[in-house]
């Protein structure tokens, strides 16, 4: 603030001259009028750097020779002159002003309108990129409340970098993240939520099934399984590799998970599994696991700690997972194991991406590990296929 008190000083001894020249009125937008309230002024925000944080009301002015002025209004006289305050504006300044107070009425348009219809999803893109999708429970003065299929959220205003209401396939209402405004297609926009944050290739997150959805997984076209939401936070899954079932010795395997969000951005899980084989030397195998997710649905590192056992000794696992959305299709997802087998370490490193739809996804990644590389072969592929049921 310093830096701009000595160029004011000096610009408002003169800027009584500039007032009684013709000045023009500018108006800034449509949505505000000539005239900007206090109240307008604070609920978009505006007008941080001005000398006096008090007038009544803001106009913009143009001088003869184009110059701009943000001329404060302290207050109106007897005489209906106007005690005024005034200052510099470039016009980048303004066109930049101008662009915020209508991407933030947009906002507020859209956050009404999915307060009013209790059947609208309202979707957020925050300025770090998360996406958020969900129920607008309220609106505080700083906050926006939103029930997802994952949990509570508070996310303040001033994190929203934009948002809109979904309330069909076919409708939407409000304002389209920035990077997509001008897309032609339909397809372009980024309306859909991650279908699976529940898992990464192979091990799960923390985040839990919302109750009643599943989703079934494919994985070398030869591995199935399902898995179902029993509740908002505890879900079962189960499945089998057919090529051992040609083979009559049916391979088979049985989960069960549970999930909680404890805070707006971090969820705590745990699960256990159960592997068995079916034929003349019938084995079993299971283990259990507890993990961290941190992040949201679109953005999220999971640390996951278990025992593996197959009926001789146990096998402790610890699995470092992240997945990050890019783009609108588009996915990063690594996937790390980090084990010790007979008390040697065992490494297998991934890494990919997960091409996503509305209701699926694909993963197309790399798998690779020491041993591999030692043998000469850097990585074996992986691929998968997943939708929600």
């Amino acid at each position: 603030m310093v830096r701009y008190l000595l160029p004011l000083l000096i610009f408002c001894s003169g800027i009584r001259l500039f007032a009684q020249q013709d000045t023009a009125v500018v108006v800034l937008s449509s949505l505000v009028g000539d005239a900007i309230s206090s109240a307008e002024r604070d609920q978009y925000k505006l007008f941080a750097d001005f000398p006096d944080n008090k007038p009544r009301a803001y106009r913009f002015l143009q001088t003869p020779d184009g110059q701009l002025l943000l001329e404060g209004t302290l207050v109106l006289m007897s005489d209906g002159e106007r005690d005024r305050v005034f200052m510099p504006y470039t016009q980048t300044q303004f066109l930049v002003t101008k662009a915020y107070v209508e991407k933030q009425s947009t906002l507020f348009t859209s956050l009404e309108a999915a307060r009013k219809d209790s059947a609208a999803r309202l979707s957020i893109y925050t300025r770090n990129g998360d996406h958020i999708t969900g129920k607008l429970l309220t609106i505080q003065d700083t906050l926006v409340i939103v029930l997802t299929d994952y949990g509570v959220l508070e996310i303040p205003l001033d994190a929203i970098k934009s948002s809109y209401v979904k309330k069909d396939q076919n409708e939407v209402a409000g304002e389209m993240p920035g990077e997509v405004q001008s897309a032609a297609q339909p397809d372009d926009l980024p309306y859909f939520a991650n279908p699976t944050p529940t898992r990464y290739m192979v091990a799960p997150s923390a985040i839990p099934f919302p109750k009643g959805e599943g989703y079934y997984q494919n994985l070398y076209a030869t591995v199935h399984t399902g898995y179902y939401g029993l509740s908002d936070h505890v879900s079962v899954g189960g499945g089998l590799e057919t090529i051992s079932l040609l083979l009559a010795s049916p391979l088979l395997f049985g989960t069960v998970r549970v999930g909680y969000q404890v805070k707006p951005k971090l969820y705590l899980g745990g699960g256990a599994i159960a592997i068995g084989g079916l034929n003349e030397t019938s084995f079993f195998a299971g283990g259990g696991y507890a993990n961290a997710t941190f992040g949201t649905i679109e953005k999220s590192v999971t640390t996951t700690l278990g025992v593996l056992h197959n009926g001789w000794q146990p096998v402790p696992v610890f699995i470092l997972s992240a997945m990050k959305r890019q783009q609108r299709r588009v996915c990063l997802v690594t996937e790390n194991w980090f084990l010790a087998v007979d008390g040697t370490p065992v490494l297998i490193l991934s890494g990919g991406l997960r091409i996503i739809g509305e209701s699926f996804s694909v993963d197309l990644s790399l798998l690779s590990n020491p041993q591999l590389i030692s043998g000469g072969i850097p990585a074996l592929p992986f691929a998968g296929f997943t939708i929600k049921i």
